[in-house]
């Protein structure tokens, strides 16, 4: 507890003039590429040579704290003068944020316009990433196993390397629940063609439903877990483990995001065996007629306080920000796929780029914030798709799981109308 106020009193008190100089804090949290902006090119330094007469303070607290820390910032009106907020959170802060439409930053964002809350663009995302299946270049050889492009091919992976070899197939790591996220939080939206598909359930009272894209998913979910691809006891080694086995060559794949590539695997490897990991985006599609609807996420937008002291200079720091080559090299040097229009031809190609240019008919899906019925709804009933996935990972029984959660749920949108 000490060390956390000591923390927060550090942070409340950084907005301030440096030598008579305009200071400004940007406040983020771990693992948005702050190994670049800290320790190869320093963004302090880089920033100061374009703009003398303003400090940039560039400071990073544990993703664990994060939200808490700008919770109690946000209502004590002590919000540093650039912070970021995530899908998930962006909502908690509309309150607090100083519509950003207008600026050249957001006219030339890829992915800006998307996350308007009330036609507000309140977070510009730094970057955007994907899902994938990082799988084991030499053991598809072994067995012979091709990259799958429909759910029926992926689920028939899992199975011959069930048959011939004793290579777990999908190391997931169900001792922490945030594991079953690409499965139990992305495949419904997926399903749905569209975005906002967690946001349309709060206006039916039957979500879990056959014929609804939740039930239809997790019908997938629930019968790829069933097949026991993690193991004989997915509960008892968390993402780490998970991560080690699959380096270690003990399990043939391991699905996690793009934020997962570098940091996770590569950096964690030796060269040569970085080189046989390969990726693919998880096919959700029954037939290669369909679209293959893949999850992109903006992720780090960057927002500015309403009653901000230095949004002048705030707002002038993000312009500079996103059109210049710093940012470019930043999303190069991260792997990160870049937010800016005119940079999307420029960024060189990867593993990510190239794994893309595989899909055949593809369609991206963003992941966006939900709306407030949703939020409502969903601490009603304490739905969260992780919990749900852990049910299904555990073997409860599918269908009577489903009925419990509509009638939940159909509860739910009656006490919520009732109060309003």
């Amino acid at each position: 507890m000490k060390k956390f106020m000591l923390l927060l009193l550090v942070l409340i008190t950084t907005s301030c003039e440096d030598n008579g100089k305009k200071t400004i804090t940007w406040v983020s949290y771990s693992g948005t590429g702050e190994e670049y902006m800290q320790e190869v090119t320093s963004i302090v330094e880089e920033y100061a040579k374009v703009n003398p007469d303003v400090t940039l303070k560039y400071e990073i607290l544990p993703s664990t704290d994060y939200d808490k820390i700008m919770q109690i910032r946000a209502t004590s009106k002590k919000l540093p003068d650039i912070f970021v907020t995530r899908v998930k959170t962006m909502n908690a802060y509309v309150d607090h944020l100083q519509p950003l439409n207008d600026l050249v930053a957001v006219k030339n964002n890829i992915y800006a316009d998307s996350y308007k809350i009330d036609d507000k663009v309140l977070g510009i995302p730094l970057y955007g990433f994907h899902e994938f299946v990082y799988y084991n270049k030499t053991i598809f050889a072994e067995l012979n196993l091709e990259i799958p492009q429909t759910w029926t091919e992926f689920t028939n992976v899992i199975k011959a390397i069930q048959d011939k070899s004793d290579y777990i197939p999908l190391a997931l790591g169900g001792k922490e629940s945030w594991t079953v996220y690409p499965f139990a939080e992305f495949i419904p939206m997926t399903i749905a063609s569209g975005n906002g598909m967690y946001s349309s359930m709060a206006y039916t009272d039957t979500p879990f439903s056959p014929g609804n894209p939740l039930y239809e998913a997790y019908d997938k979910v629930s019968n790829l877990f069933a097949m026991k691809p993690s193991g004989d006891d997915p509960f008892g080694y968390g993402f780490q483990q998970a991560t080690d086995l699959f380096l270690a060559k003990k399990a043939a794949m391991i699905a996690a995001g793009q934020w997962h590539y570098k940091s996770g695997l590569v950096d964690k490897t030796t060269p040569e065996n970085a080189e046989n990991i390969g990726i693919f985006y998880l096919p959700v599609r029954e037939t290669k007629a369909e679209k293959f609807r893949y999850i992109v996420t903006g992720e780090v937008f960057l927002g500015v306080p309403k009653d901000g002291k230095n949004n002048k200079e705030a707002l002038e720091f993000i312009e500079w920000l996103f059109a210049s080559d710093y940012y470019k090299d930043f999303i190069v040097y991260n792997n990160y796929n870049t937010t800016v229009k005119e940079d999307s031809g420029e960024v060189k190609q990867t593993i990510f780029t190239e794994a893309l240019a595989r899909v055949e008919n593809p369609e991206a899906v963003l992941q966006l914030p939900e709306d407030q019925l949703f939020e409502d709804i969903k601490n009603y009933t304490e739905f969260h798709s992780r919990t749900m996935g852990q049910a299904m990972l555990s073997g409860t029984n599918f269908n009577e799981f489903m009925k419990s959660w509509d009638i939940k749920w159909t509860e739910a949108r009656k006490a919520i109308s009732a109060e309003k």
